[in-house]
């Protein structure tokens, strides 16, 4: 049962932090002003990381790369590293993505070539 509670409570902090930095980050790209993005970007994900180590401390008993300093750092970066990178959703396979066909970068082809057809194809309906 701890190990279920723990899982569901780093999804539940995860969540939480996702929202909250999604909201910070289009609240600052959209103010205009490129230093209240990178200020933003640069206290947002040492906070995140830290509500990881917290949650991490708290779970020693049953995450044994916790029971180290190091560890424990190392489990929550690995945790918000890789809830970002999961964020994203699978890999697309190469040279395709969502079903858009993309340039075969050979040397004739213009290099908007993808952003053409894709516009082409939306525009037929």
């Amino acid at each position: 049962m701890p190990v279920l509670t723990h899982l569901a409570a780093v999804w539940f902090i995860g969540s939480a932090l996702t929202a909250l930095q999604f909201y910070a980050v289009i609240l600052a790209g959209f103010s205009g002003n490129t230093a209240a993005l990178v200020i933003t970007l640069a206290v947002m994900v040492p906070l995140a990381v830290y509500a990881f180590v917290c949650l991490g401390a708290a779970a020693r008993s049953i995450v044994p790369l916790t029971r180290r300093a190091r560890g424990l750092w190392a489990w929550a970066s690995g945790v918000y590293g890789l809830g970002t990178a999961g964020l994203g959703g699978p890999p697309h396979p190469v040279g395709t993505q969502a079903g858009v066909r993309r340039g075969t970068g050979h040397p004739g082809e213009p290099a908007d070539a993808p952003l053409r057809f894709w516009l082409d194809a939306s525009s037929r309906g």
